[in-house]
């Protein structure tokens, strides 16, 4: 066996493992990640989402409406029409107007081939709303009439179009198409209008209508609102956000996110709360990214869950999310698990909860180990691995002096790299 770690030495200190992503951009992986990716949250995802589909037009535009299916019950083509709409609204921009062409020309070409008149009858509206290619300041837009009267017309892209048109136009009056969008059954229209009206008017215009609507929306468009809040960290919201954890489904997972990323303080003790549930995942998630201090908590929750014994689920994600932000106030919950009906548990995540002052207590338990003896060897390289390979070694070796088990301290005596411990294991 010490041969066996003495190669393993050899080929640490000689093998350099260098990876790259070899994966290409082309327009069909640009297409797939921007259409994996929608409907956008917010507008700087909507910006770089769209923003990539327009710099590889014109033949990504005429990838993804290569994926629209002829019109019939139970088609959806709502992902593509909002990615087609999308783009034609970013190249109107005077600031992308550089791609204009480029759209313009990706629509044509798409038009020309599709067979299907519904589709096709898409294609040329964008075409319509592009106009012929002008330089922007000669470029006409839809003027407010044509925008109110396109808002009717019952598809998706168009309306899109005319909503943004409208806040364009009337920025003051925007909250009043956010507040309709609102009441919309069309999951891709209402966020495509809150997506541009956070745009056109900015975060904070739009809090007061969100707040104020919100108990009164469905709640897919409660999902929305809340992942607005979340994408946009809406730290006064905290209070409301907070609340609809407790309605459940849906809005409790969309609530759960959105405290996450907020990350107010009041959040903690609801996001704790859920560990054991249903969200139990999503609060995990949630508290692993939770921006602030929330360890004395975490610490404090595992404690009592421990004493208490019977949440399974809750003890497992605290110490999860314990170890996955290394708080080291949980390492007295963590120890006394082992030896313990926990055991495994404990001894799987130790290595997340240990320092050097952990070392002699660390090698103890993987000397006198029955079980998870790995578990202990990976703990003892944690404790050791800020050292410096040295003095890694003179604690490894002065462990195994007194060992009973001195063969199970070889794996961590082989990942000092030193030459000491080649020659031992030789």
């Amino acid at each position: 066996m010490k041969k066996i770690y003495s190669i393993l030495i050899l080929l640490a200190l000689a093998i350099s493992v260098h990876a790259q992503d070899a994966r290409q951009r082309t327009v069909q992986t640009i297409v797939a990640d921007v259409l994996a990716a929608m409907p956008a949250q917010n507008s700087a995802d909507f910006a770089t989402q769209i923003g990539d589909l327009a710099k590889a037009a014109p033949q990504s535009v005429v990838e993804v409406a290569s994926m629209l299916k002829p019109a019939g019950e139970g088609v959806k083509n709502a992902i593509y029409e909002y990615a087609l709409t999308g783009l034609v609204a970013y190249v109107n921009d005077p600031a992308h107007s550089d791609k204009k062409a480029d759209v313009l020309k990706g629509l044509q070409d798409a038009a020309n081939v599709c067979k299907d008149a519904t589709n096709k009858e898409l294609l040329t509206s964008l075409q319509r709303m592009l106009g012929s290619y002008v330089a922007p300041a000669e470029e006409p837009g839809l003027s407010l009439k044509e925008a109110k009267a396109l808002l009717k017309s019952g598809k998706t892209h168009e309306q899109c179009l005319a909503a943004d048109a409208i806040m364009k136009a009337e920025p003051a009056k925007a909250w009043k198409t956010v507040a309709s969008a609102l009441k919309s059954s069309d999951k891709i229209f209402r966020n495509s209008v809150i997506s541009n009206a956070t745009k056109i008017v900015g975060p904070a215009a739009l809090v007061p209508l969100f707040t104020g609507k919100f108990k009164k929306l469905t709640s897919d468009a409660k999902v929305d609102v809340l992942n607005w809040f979340g994408n946009n960290k809406i730290s006064s919201v905290a209070g409301l956000v907070n609340s609809a954890i407790g309605e459940g489904g849906d809005v409790a997972k969309a609530a759960i996110a959105a405290a996450g990323k907020i990350g107010n303080a009041s959040a903690v003790d609801a996001l704790i709360g859920q560990l054991g549930g249903d969200n139990g995942a999503e609060a995990l998630t949630a508290l692993k990214s939770f921006k602030g201090d929330i360890k004395g908590k975490v610490a404090e929750a595992l404690a009592a869950k421990l004493a208490d014994g019977k949440d399974v689920n809750a003890i497992n994600n605290l110490v999860a999310l314990a170890a996955a932000r290394r708080m080291k106030d949980a390492a007295p919950s963590i120890y006394s698990m082992l030896g313990g009906p926990l055991s495994s548990l404990g001894a799987k995540n130790l290595a997340s909860f240990v320092g050097v002052g952990d070392i002699a207590k660390v090698g103890g338990l993987l000397d006198g180990a029955k079980e998870n003896v790995g578990d202990y060897s990976n703990a003892l390289k944690s404790a050791i691995h800020t050292l410096s390979p040295a003095d890694q070694y003179t604690q490894v070796s002065n462990l195994m002096k007194t060992a009973k088990n001195a063969e199970r301290f070889y794996p961590v005596l082989a990942s000092t790299g030193t030459d000491e411990a080649g020659a031992d294991l030789e």
